[in-house]
């Protein structure tokens, strides 16, 4: 973030392709040029989520089963 005192002459928030290089060295060469990086997230869509991080989504998503019993687990994997 800025230190006290600090000005600020423009925050430019940009989206774009992280694959891109035309853009990656525009963009290295104007943090070369004295831009500051203030905050830099990478969101792919092609993400491979992790084994947790699949089950963590279906149990947000509402993706779950309950099963009554032991006894009609497997005919709820089943169906």
């Amino acid at each position: 973030m800025l230190s006290e005192g600090e000005e600020v002459m423009a925050i430019i928030t940009l989206k774009y392709d992280d694959k891109n290089a035309v853009i990656k060295s525009i963009l290295n060469a104007a943090v070369e040029a004295g831009a500051t990086v203030v905050e830099s997230k990478t969101h792919s869509k092609s993400k491979k989520l992790s084994p947790i991080e699949k089950s963590m989504e279906d149990i947000s998503k509402g993706r779950v089963t309950r099963v009554e019993n032991i006894d009609n687990v497997v005919e709820e994997i089943l169906r």
